[in-house]
């Protein structure tokens, strides 16, 4: 009788698992996310591109997590836009057979495209050692926040917290889109 409940349980473990992965889990949960047919395959010569010069140090960071090049128009495999008409943390994320287009309302919605197309990778993106070629399932994402305001708190109050891991922390919160980080710097004598 134990035997077949561990067996159960395992069994149950590992369906839980494919079911689990058979969906892509985006944190948090956009407001439409629809599959195509297809793949795109994110080659080892992709090539990020972008319409508008603010959109440069975006551009930057993605680079530097799927090591792509950035080309020197607005063309690429990886297309960042910003589109006026939309709210300004609003982002759409198109995935085709030809390639990616990211366009948000502004810096921030584009920004918070890029983090779902990150979420989008295999996991070892975000150690910035993805091997590629990728292969990503074609799919249409529209966002926008829920709430404007997404924050956390960090009470480096009474414990200290070094630079490195207030960083670390920023890029945890980032990759979550979470947009406002409060710092607890003093309370009472303990400045």
């Amino acid at each position: 009788m134990r035997l077949r409940f561990t067996t159960l349980t395992i069994f149950s473990v590992m369906l839980m698992t494919l079911v689990a992965s058979a969906q892509k889990s985006i944190i948090p949960t956009p407001r439409s996310y629809e599959v195509a047919n297809g793949v795109y395959t994110l080659s080892t010569d992709a090539t990020i591109g972008y319409s508008d010069e603010r959109l440069r140090p975006i551009a930057d960071y993605l680079m530097e997590y799927v090591n792509a090049t950035i080309s020197d128009g607005c063309g690429g495999d990886i297309t960042l836009n910003i589109d006026s008409s939309m709210s300004e943390e609003q982002y759409c994320l198109q995935v085709t057979v030809d390639g990616v287009a990211i366009k948000g309302g502004s810096y921030a919605g584009v920004f918070n495209g890029v983090t779902t197309f990150l979420q989008l990778l295999p996991a070892d993106v975000y150690a910035k050692q993805l091997s590629r070629p990728v292969r990503i399932e074609c799919c249409m994402i529209d966002d926008s926040p829920r709430f404007e305001h997404r924050g956390f708190m960090l009470d480096p109050c009474r414990t200290w917290v070094c630079k490195e891991h207030v960083l670390a922390y920023i890029d945890l919160l980032a990759y979550h889109k979470i947009n406002c980080l409060r710092l607890h710097l003093t309370d009472d004598e303990a400045w």
